[in-house]
Protein backbone atom coordinates (compact mmCIF):
# COMPACT_ATOMS: atom_id res chain seq x y z
CA UNK A 1 0.00 0.00 0.00
CA UNK A 2 1.66 3.37 -1.29
CA UNK A 3 1.27 6.69 0.78
CA UNK A 4 1.72 9.91 0.95
CA UNK A 5 1.50 12.73 3.80
CA UNK A 6 0.06 16.04 2.53
CA UNK A 7 1.99 19.00 3.11
CA UNK A 8 -0.36 20.22 5.53
CA UNK A 9 0.12 17.35 7.98
CA UNK A 10 4.06 17.50 8.15
CA UNK A 11 3.21 21.54 8.64
CA UNK A 12 0.39 20.77 11.66
CA UNK A 13 3.22 18.48 13.95
CA UNK A 14 5.57 21.50 14.04
CA UNK A 15 4.80 23.88 17.20
CA UNK A 16 1.57 25.73 16.97
CA UNK A 17 0.13 23.98 13.51
CA UNK A 18 0.10 25.09 10.06
CA UNK A 19 -2.94 27.74 11.01
CA UNK A 20 -1.60 28.44 14.48
CA UNK A 21 -3.67 26.26 16.10
CA UNK A 22 -3.12 23.16 18.83
CA UNK A 23 -1.61 21.52 15.52
CA UNK A 24 -2.20 17.24 15.63
CA UNK A 25 -2.05 15.74 19.02
CA UNK A 26 -2.43 11.49 18.34
CA UNK A 27 -2.58 12.17 22.10
CA UNK A 28 -6.33 13.63 22.21
CA UNK A 29 -7.80 14.44 18.43
CA UNK A 30 -9.95 11.71 16.88
CA UNK A 31 -8.56 10.41 13.30
CA UNK A 32 -10.95 8.85 11.04
CA UNK A 33 -10.60 6.84 7.78
CA UNK A 34 -12.85 7.22 4.89
CA UNK A 35 -12.53 5.26 1.93
CA UNK A 36 -12.31 7.05 -1.08
CA UNK A 37 -13.08 6.01 -5.05
CA UNK A 38 -11.20 9.00 -6.79
CA UNK A 39 -7.67 8.78 -8.38
CA UNK A 40 -4.71 9.63 -5.70
CA UNK A 41 -3.68 12.90 -6.43
CA UNK A 42 -0.05 12.96 -8.12
CA UNK A 43 2.72 15.39 -6.76
CA UNK A 44 1.75 18.31 -9.49
CA UNK A 45 -2.06 18.07 -8.34
CA UNK A 46 -1.43 18.01 -4.64
CA UNK A 47 -2.58 21.46 -2.88
CA UNK A 48 -3.32 22.66 0.91
CA UNK A 49 -7.08 24.20 -0.62
CA UNK A 50 -8.28 20.73 -1.43
CA UNK A 51 -6.35 17.78 0.34
CA UNK A 52 -9.11 17.80 3.76
CA UNK A 53 -11.98 15.29 4.30
CA UNK A 54 -15.02 16.63 1.51
CA UNK A 55 -12.25 18.66 -0.49
CA UNK A 56 -11.84 18.55 -4.27
CA UNK A 57 -9.18 16.25 -4.28
CA UNK A 58 -10.97 13.15 -2.80
CA UNK A 59 -14.58 11.59 -3.98
CA UNK A 60 -15.60 9.16 -0.94
CA UNK A 61 -16.74 5.89 -1.93
CA UNK A 62 -21.08 6.18 -1.02
CA UNK A 63 -22.56 5.03 2.43
CA UNK A 64 -23.20 0.72 2.15
CA UNK A 65 -24.03 -1.64 4.68
CA UNK A 66 -21.91 -0.74 7.93
CA UNK A 67 -19.97 1.51 5.76
CA UNK A 68 -20.81 5.10 6.86
CA UNK A 69 -20.08 8.63 5.73
CA UNK A 70 -17.27 9.75 7.40
CA UNK A 71 -15.83 5.82 7.55
CA UNK A 72 -14.72 4.80 10.53
CA UNK A 73 -12.60 5.95 13.65
CA UNK A 74 -8.93 4.85 13.59
CA UNK A 75 -8.02 4.21 17.18
CA UNK A 76 -4.02 5.40 17.11
CA UNK A 77 -1.49 4.03 19.47
CA UNK A 78 0.87 6.83 21.09
CA UNK A 79 3.17 8.94 18.84
CA UNK A 80 6.61 7.75 18.74
CA UNK A 81 9.01 10.11 18.28
CA UNK A 82 12.61 9.74 18.46
CA UNK A 83 15.86 12.03 17.56
CA UNK A 84 18.94 10.33 15.96
CA UNK A 85 22.39 10.68 14.30
CA UNK A 86 23.49 8.98 11.55
CA UNK A 87 26.61 9.72 9.94
CA UNK A 88 27.11 13.69 10.61
CA UNK A 89 23.12 14.37 9.80
CA UNK A 90 20.82 14.99 12.66
CA UNK A 91 17.37 13.13 12.07
CA UNK A 92 13.77 13.72 13.94
CA UNK A 93 10.98 11.53 13.65
CA UNK A 94 7.72 10.72 14.55
CA UNK A 95 5.08 7.76 13.78
CA UNK A 96 2.07 6.38 15.01
CA UNK A 97 0.54 3.32 14.51
CA UNK A 98 -3.51 1.75 14.70
CA UNK A 99 -5.30 -0.88 14.99
CA UNK A 100 -7.04 -2.35 11.81
CA UNK A 101 -9.91 -0.78 10.53
CA UNK A 102 -13.02 -2.89 9.33
CA UNK A 103 -16.47 -2.93 7.50
CA UNK A 104 -18.45 -6.00 8.44
CA UNK A 105 -21.12 -6.73 6.04
CA UNK A 106 -20.71 -4.19 2.98
CA UNK A 107 -20.77 -3.78 -0.60
CA UNK A 108 -18.51 -1.48 -2.07
CA UNK A 109 -17.17 -1.38 -5.32
CA UNK A 110 -14.12 0.50 -6.93
CA UNK A 111 -12.33 1.30 -3.98
CA UNK A 112 -9.06 2.80 -4.99
CA UNK A 113 -7.69 4.16 -1.29
CA UNK A 114 -8.38 5.78 1.55
CA UNK A 115 -7.71 9.22 3.82
CA UNK A 116 -6.93 9.42 7.19
CA UNK A 117 -8.14 12.81 8.49
CA UNK A 118 -8.10 14.78 11.65
CA UNK A 119 -12.02 14.67 12.58
CA UNK A 120 -10.97 17.32 15.54
CA UNK A 121 -10.56 20.30 13.37
CA UNK A 122 -13.21 22.06 11.72
CA UNK A 123 -11.90 21.73 8.26
CA UNK A 124 -10.91 18.45 8.79
CA UNK A 125 -7.44 17.92 6.93
CA UNK A 126 -6.10 15.11 5.46
CA UNK A 127 -3.13 13.32 7.21
CA UNK A 128 -2.21 10.75 5.24
CA UNK A 129 -3.46 9.71 1.73
CA UNK A 130 -3.31 5.96 1.39
CA UNK A 131 -3.16 4.01 -2.26
CA UNK A 132 -4.61 0.72 -2.34
CA UNK A 133 -2.77 0.22 -6.00
CA UNK A 134 -5.78 -0.81 -7.81
CA UNK A 135 -9.81 -0.82 -7.87
CA UNK A 136 -10.87 -2.75 -4.68
CA UNK A 137 -14.27 -4.46 -4.05
CA UNK A 138 -16.20 -6.74 -1.67
CA UNK A 139 -19.55 -7.96 -2.11
CA UNK A 140 -21.60 -8.61 1.24
CA UNK A 141 -18.70 -9.35 2.57
CA UNK A 142 -15.88 -7.67 5.11
CA UNK A 143 -13.44 -4.81 3.78
CA UNK A 144 -10.57 -4.38 6.05
CA UNK A 145 -7.27 -2.01 5.95
CA UNK A 146 -4.43 -3.62 7.69
CA UNK A 147 -2.41 -1.28 9.66
CA UNK A 148 0.35 -2.69 12.14
CA UNK A 149 1.96 -1.71 15.24
CA UNK A 150 5.58 -2.27 13.99
CA UNK A 151 7.31 1.11 14.38
CA UNK A 152 8.88 2.90 11.84
CA UNK A 153 8.17 0.22 8.86
CA UNK A 154 4.56 0.31 7.72
CA UNK A 155 3.14 2.36 10.68
CA UNK A 156 0.36 4.63 10.05
CA UNK A 157 2.26 7.15 9.19
CA UNK A 158 5.68 8.16 9.62
CA UNK A 159 7.71 11.76 8.72
CA UNK A 160 11.23 12.65 9.39
CA UNK A 161 13.20 15.71 8.95
CA UNK A 162 17.03 16.65 8.89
Amino acid sequence: MASYMPTYAAKAFQVGGASGGAGIVTGTDVFKLALITSAIPTGGTRDNATEYYAGADFTEVAANGSYATGGATVAIAASQPAIYTTGSVHYATVGASAANVSWATTTLAAVLGGILYDNTSSTKWVIAVYDFGGSQSVTSNTFQVNFTSEYPTNTLWYLSCN
